[in-house]
Formats: structure tokens, C-alpha cells, sequence
């Protein structure tokens, strides 16, 4: 049996997931902004009847249908501004604008989680998180986490999400893949990635492959 290194990746992936599951579940609607602070990683978890979502439904707040991280202001170019709202605040509550847009989601199925992280280690916790849950909104339903413009990107390809969850004003007005396609990508996704897989053994399934 080899010896404990708590720099490997299955070590350190276990850290960050119990570190998230650790946390309190709240309504999305309803995070207190006093209770958010600083940079850090969140989850968001679903648990309504969308049809296309059933597994990740029926897992509720065992498995997210999304993961985040939020930097500070200005990090990536070392230039750091102090802000008066946490970054993970500001995260989850475009989110929530995103979510309540939607003509097919409701606000109240929605759950989140988050925690402070040191900034250098954010990118890191974030694909270790990514690798092993590989939510459905990260990859095959991508574009919830764009931010919404001003106006209609005339031309602009609309995002899997946008074309699946209709309602979100510019962000995009060319078609991309139709419903049909996208929900047939969902189904192969969840087949391949099943939000089932036991919480205790980071590196055994998802976060073994990097495919």
C-alpha cells in the first residue's frame, strides 16, 4: 500500500468535495448576502421536473447541476480592487436573474453552496470539482454562466442553454443545435456521467477520466 500524499489529485479532489458538501444547501432565491463572502467556488443544484433533468433531480443536493468558481476583481492581471460585494455573491446572483428568466425552470428548485477558497487555489478546486461531478450545465447545456448583454448580439449563435431555457434577453438570435439535439446530448451525457457515483471516492469515476 503506498503512502498518503496530500498533494495527489484524488487527495486533494476529496478535500474540495467534502469541503462543498459540507455546506449548507440554500434556496437560490433566497441567499442572505450577509452570509456570502469573499472569492471562492460554489455549486448549484436542481431538484425540479424538467423532464430532461430526472437524474439530476432525483439526486437533489447530492450532485450539481452546475459548479463556479469566483475570482476577485482584477485577479488574472494581478491587479486587485477591493469590492464591496463578495464575488461569490455576485455569481449566484446573476444566476438567479438567469434562472427566474427562463420559461421552463422555476426559481425554487434551485439550491446552492459555495466557500470561501484562498485565491490561488480556486482554478485548482474548480476543475478538481469539474472532473469529478461533471455537471450537465459545464459542459453539454454550456452557456448559462455568459453574462447577459445589453442588447441582442444580432448574428450571435444562441448558447445550448438559451435554446433549452428560452428567455433570457441578448444573448444571441441565430440558431444553434435545435431541442431535440441538445436533449439527445443530455440523455448521452447523463448515461455516461450518472449523477449516482459515491461522494466518498474521488479519482474511482468521473475525476478518473479526462475525457
Amino acid at each position: 500500500m503506498s503512502a498518503f500524499n496530500p498533494l495527489d489529485t484524488n487527495a486533494l479532489t476529496k478535500v474540495f468535495v467534502n469541503e462543498m458538501t459540507s455546506r449548507l444547501a440554500v434556496v437560490l432565491s433566497e441567499v442572505d448576502p450577509a452570509t456570502v463572502e469573499g472569492p471562492g467556488l460554489y455549486a448549484l443544484y436542481y431538484s425540479g421536473d424538467f423532464r430532461s433533468y430526472e437524474p439530476v433531480a432525483e439526486a437533489g443536493t447530492g450532485w450539481p447541476i452546475y459548479l463556479g468558481s469566483a475570482l476577485p476583481s482584477g485577479s488574472r492581471t494581478g491587479r486587485i480592487r477591493k469590492v464591496r460585494k463578495s464575488p461569490i455573491l455576485d455569481r449566484l446572483e446573476r444566476h438567479a436573474r438567469s434562472v427566474a428568466s427562463a420559461n421552463n425552470l422555476e426559481e425554487g428548485h434551485f439550491r446552492a453552496r459555495w466557500f470561501e477558497v484562498d485565491e490561488p487555489f480556486i482554478i485548482l478546486g474548480e476543475i478538481l470539482l469539474l472532473r469529478f461531478y461533471r455537471p450537465l450545465w459545464n459542459s453539454t447545456v454550456a452557456g448559462f454562466g455568459a453574462k447577459v448583454v445589453g442588447e441582442p448580439r444580432i448574428g450571435g449563435r444562441r448558447s445550448n442553454w438559451d435554446t433549452l431555457h428560452p428567455g433570457r434577453e441578448g444573448m444571441g438570435t441565430a440558431r444553434g443545435a435545435t431541442v431535440a439535439k441538445i436533449e439527445e446530448e443530455v440523455a448521452k451525457h447523463l448515461s455516461e456521467f450518472p449523477p449516482n457515483w459515491s461522494l466518498t471516492t474521488p479519482g474511482s469515476a468521473h475525476a478518473a477520466s479526462d475525457t
